[in-house]
């Protein structure tokens, strides 16, 4: 180490500059996760949104079981979110 009078002011800086450049990083790891998230999760929605459609074009004039159209469509997206 250099033993100026400088050097402890610098050297400080340097670790300021590094410790700063860690919390960067973090926070910049932290927004591709929420990213990701967000595609995951409007991914799911779109799936969601599918398959209930898919099951109210499956369910039109079909009441299985004597129930209403409504109750069958509902009993069958809740076993689907169940898996």
């Amino acid at each position: 180490m250099d033993s100026t009078p400088e050097s402890a002011p610098m050297l400080a800086v340097a670790r300021n500059l590094r410790m700063e450049r860690d919390r960067e990083n973090k926070i910049s790891e932290q927004r591709q996760d929420l990213k990701n998230s967000i595609v995951h999760g409007e991914q799911r929605k779109q799936r969601l949104q599918n398959q209930l459609r898919d099951i109210r074009h499956a369910s039109v004039g079909a009441t299985p079981e004597g129930k209403e159209p409504t109750d069958w469509l509902m009993i069958k997206l809740l076993h689907w979110l169940a898996k």
